[in-house]
């Protein structure tokens, strides 16, 4: 819940800018990470993640390019790279 939160009482799972992958302040939710950013927090160089998006190893759901920069979720890197320790 955010105190921000104008609607549905604060409620984020009951908005539907969630399905959108967004929160009220329309930021990305945290599940989504540069690949710069993933590489750190598993502990992969950023080429590895940056060629796994090239290289098809994630679902276009996953992974998609945005400018310069690969974005990937934290489901796929889940699904590719296995559970992270930690943040």
């Amino acid at each position: 819940m955010k105190d921000y939160c104008t609607q549905n009482n604060g409620d984020c799972a009951m908005c539907s800018l969630v399905n959108y992958g967004r929160d009220c302040q329309n930021n990305l939710l945290p599940r989504v990470l540069t690949a710069a950013e993933a590489a750190i927090v598993w502990g992969l160089d950023r080429s590895t993640v940056k060629k796994a998006c090239q290289q098809g190893r994630f679902t276009s759901e996953e992974c998609r390019k945005s400018g310069k920069n690969w974005l990937v979720t934290t489901d796929g890197m889940e699904r590719v790279y296995g559970r992270r320790e930690q943040l």
